[in-house]
């Protein structure tokens, strides 16, 4: 950093301070239990990551008497239900924020949030998981029997509607081959072509 390492540290303290005056604004009004749990999770974050061993002292009997007030607003079973989970958040938030702040946080508080270990797995009641590893691919769909059978009748249906014409045709042609066929092997045409073949007065006239 370009700022000189004496500068830190008071605005470090300044930053707190505000902190501190504002919240104690926002404790004096009538606030729900919800948002009293967040204000909570909030100084405790910053406690976590503005306080160090020099300054804890200074601020140890505002932050008590603040806490305390913001407490009075949560249920009793709830707050000792809650605050398991609120501590651990506080350093999961903290141990993800210390490098963009570094240059607030003291040089103690560093070290010491540096060693929380931010676990990757996902809550098992979030709604939204974001799983690390890649999705599987989606399986296809089962297709019922009534459909395959729709299908094939479908497909068979229409095989028979192409071939029709097809068939028709061809009876048609058979049928005029058929009919040609008897007509030149009748008896009355084979009489008359023997009779007009055995006069050949009638050919030389003609």
């Amino acid at each position: 950093s370009s700022f000189p390492q004496s500068l830190f540290s008071p605005t470090s303290i300044k930053v707190f301070q505000t902190i501190l005056s504002h919240y104690s604004s926002l404790s004096s009004q009538t606030l729900t239990q919800n948002f009293s749990l967040q204000l909570l999770f909030d100084l405790h974050f910053t406690q976590t990551l503005l306080v160090s061993r020099d300054t804890k002292d200074q601020f140890s009997t505002t932050l008590s008497t603040l806490l305390s007030s913001l407490e009075t607003n949560i249920d009793p079973f709830d707050l000792s239900v809650f605050s398991p989970h609120l501590h651990s958040r506080v350093k999961k938030a903290a141990a993800r924020c210390v490098s963009g702040l570094g240059c607030l946080v003291p040089a103690d508080r560093v070290a010491i949030i540096s060693s929380y270990k931010i676990s990757t797995t996902q809550d098992s009641h979030n709604i939204l998981c974001v799983e690390p590893q890649p999705c599987p691919r989606f399986q296809l769909l089962p297709l019922s029997t009534a459909s395959l059978s729709r299908v094939s009748a479908k497909a068979a249906l229409s095989s028979a509607h192409l071939q029709l014409p097809l068939l028709a045709g061809q009876a048609a042609v058979d049928a005029k081959k058929t009919a040609a066929g008897k007509t030149d092997k009748s008896p009355a045409h084979q009489t008359a072509a023997s009779f007009f073949g055995s006069m050949p007065w009638f050919g030389a006239n003609s």
